[in-house]
């Protein structure tokens, strides 16, 4: 069974690039959210457009969404999810685009960054605009991050 965790330390540095790649056997998709701003205008700078080329070739889609792991939008607001498949080549442009989790965000990237499972289960989700990440993670999962990465600060999120 799983059960979700939130991250109580933003990773940053060696602990932000060992959760990516640790992330790497049990994650089939990255999932990167562009949330136009009113009116539709672009809301990313030169850098995100670039994140988003260098991820190109290992792109499986782009849609219109309302929600995605960690977040709902109201009013009929939508986000453009751009899904990915996750690769080590994909990992290392995570890595290479900056050294902390919540850097994920407008305008400088793309934000939201979630990694997905292959059943569709959000592995990671984050709200990067708020500082706020999570992991569902079942036992074996959690007891290897708890060990390798305890600087994560693992709290359950329903316990």
């Amino acid at each position: 069974m799983r059960r979700t965790f939130e991250i109580g330390s933003e990773p940053r540095g060696r602990t932000y690039d060992d959760l990516l790649y640790r992330a790497f056997p049990w994650c089939a998709e990255l999932w990167l959210v562009v949330v136009p701003l009113p009116g539709g205008g672009d809301p990313l700078l030169p850098r995100a457009h670039g994140v988003l080329r260098e991820l190109e070739p290992y792109q499986t889609g782009v849609t219109d969404q309302r929600e995605w792991p960690g977040t709902h939008l109201e009013g009929g607001a939508t986000g453009r999810v751009h899904r990915f498949r996750l690769h080590p080549e994909v990992l290392d442009v995570l890595a290479g685009a900056t050294d902390r989790l919540y850097a994920w965000r407008h305008p400088e990237l793309p934000q939201d960054l979630a990694l997905v499972r292959g059943d569709g289960t959000p592995f990671l989700a984050t709200v990067t605009n708020e500082g706020w990440a999570a992991l569902t993670l079942d036992d074996d999962e959690r007891q290897v991050l708890s060990g390798d990465l305890p600087e994560l600060g693992l709290r359950d999120l329903w316990g």
